[in-house]
């Protein structure tokens, strides 16, 4: 079982002018979705999708798909997302050329959903 989303390495703190955005692939050796959380800089002007969905119905954690999510070396095999947003980045990843990487930003995912510092996350952002 995965640590829960407050005690999450996933989640560091945010400075100001500063989002977290998904790097979405397909694994090579077998073709599930890994998402990659990076930090950028609006300095930078990062290249990136922002992504709009409904969140859809609301299933119980356990009964909500997994996706592989990763950050500086720490992978969360059990980080669970909304079925549409599984849909949206199968659907994404279907029209995105094989070997190639598509930058979005998703709210569930780039905004701390849970624990402390939620509140501020969402702020930043």
């Amino acid at each position: 079982m995965s640590a829960s989303l407050s005690d999450s390495p996933l989640y560091s703190t945010l400075g100001p002018g500063h989002i977290r955005l998904v790097e979405l692939r397909r694994r090579p050796e077998d073709n599930e979705l890994e998402a990659i959380l990076k930090t950028a800089s609006f300095t930078e002007t990062p290249q990136y999708q922002a992504l709009s969905y409904v969140w859809g119905e609301q299933k119980p954690r356990e009964e909500r798909p997994k996706l592989l999510v990763s950050r500086d070396g720490y992978v969360d095999h059990d980080f669970r997302i909304w079925q549409n947003l599984h849909d949206a980045f199968t659907r994404i990843m279907a029209l995105t050329p094989a070997g190639e990487v598509c930058t979005l930003w998703a709210d569930q995912i780039c905004i701390k959903q849970e624990g402390e510092g939620r509140d501020d996350d969402k702020n930043v952002q």
